[in-house]
């Protein structure tokens, strides 16, 4: 006698469950894939808008002069200043003595206002292997944006945009300016430097004084401005290596500043001169 199976109907319920532990099971991969995805962006540095949940002590971008008056040389100098200085253990201490001990960089270079790149994505240094990692980022960055006109303007439209797409959250924001002119370029600085405050963002700035000496002034007058706000100065792009340092140590440190001028002194004066460079290997 031949046998057949027979097809027995789940009832109404049975469904039910099936499907209630299918859609927890699909939750829980999509929650997953989440968690992977974000300490995949936050690790290489890849830009994100979705994340902005883990908190840091400062996020930081850095916006690098690339304009018609900076040439290969001293593109060369500014990199060599900021590789080096996230391997000083000054700046590496710094970091991790803050509230949560991490902070969060980025770093674009700029020139006219249609010309400011994202060089450098967002990237969490919260130790020497990590501040190691972003220093050879900076010091194998090519020059990724076009020379043109000098529009700090278009910086600081480019560091809003850069704040935009971070996975961190912030005690403070900074946006840290280097440069060697005057803005040129673009809307007036007024309107752009207004739009970062509302932000409650703080916008410091390094000036260079090799072509216009008295750019200090003009940085403290129509540049910097937030809590904390400060300018320092760099009497050239030699200059710039050690002035570059002392500005990062500041500003992860947020010291007062009773002045908006330079501090050349202070808790700064026992910093060494020269690059800290890495270990023979």
């Amino acid at each position: 006698m031949r046998h057949t199976r027979r097809f027995i109907p789940l009832r109404r319920h049975s469904r039910q469950v099936i499907i209630f532990f299918m859609n927890r099971h699909i939750s829980r991969l999509r929650d997953a894939a989440g968690t992977l995805t974000s300490a995949f962006c936050v690790t290489f540095g890849i830009q994100t808008t979705a994340l902005a949940q883990i908190p840091v002590d400062i996020e930081l971008v850095l916006a690098l002069d690339c304009s018609y008056s900076v040439d290969s040389e001293e593109f060369s100098l500014q990199v060599l200043g900021l590789s080096d200085a996230f391997r000083s253990p000054e700046v590496i201490k710094a970091i991790r003595d803050g509230q949560f001990g991490r902070i969060g960089v980025s770093l674009i270079q700029w020139s006219s206002y249609q010309s400011q790149e994202l060089a450098i994505g967002w990237s969490l240094v919260d130790s020497a292997d990590s501040a190691a990692v972003l220093s050879a980022r900076i010091a194998n960055m090519p020059r990724v944006t076009a020379e043109g006109a000098t529009s700090i303007s278009g910086a600081l439209a480019g560091a809003l945009d850069a704040f935009q797409r971070s996975p961190f959250s912030g005690t403070r924001r900074v946006i840290d300016v280097s440069g060697d002119g005057r803005n040129n370029s673009g809307p007036e600085l007024a309107i752009l430097r207004a739009r970062v405050l509302a932000q409650n963002i703080t916008i410091n700035g390094l000036a260079i004084l090799n072509d216009v000496p008295t750019l200090d002034y003009y940085y403290n007058q129509q540049l910097i401005g937030g809590p904390a706000a400060f300018t320092l100065r760099a009497n050239d792009y030699e200059d710039y290596i050690r002035a570059i340092r002392m500005k990062l140590l500041k500003e992860i440190r947020s010291f007062p500043v009773s002045d908006r001028g330079s501090d050349e002194g202070g808790d700064f004066a026992s910093l060494p001169d020269g690059p800290v460079l890495p270990p023979v290997q």
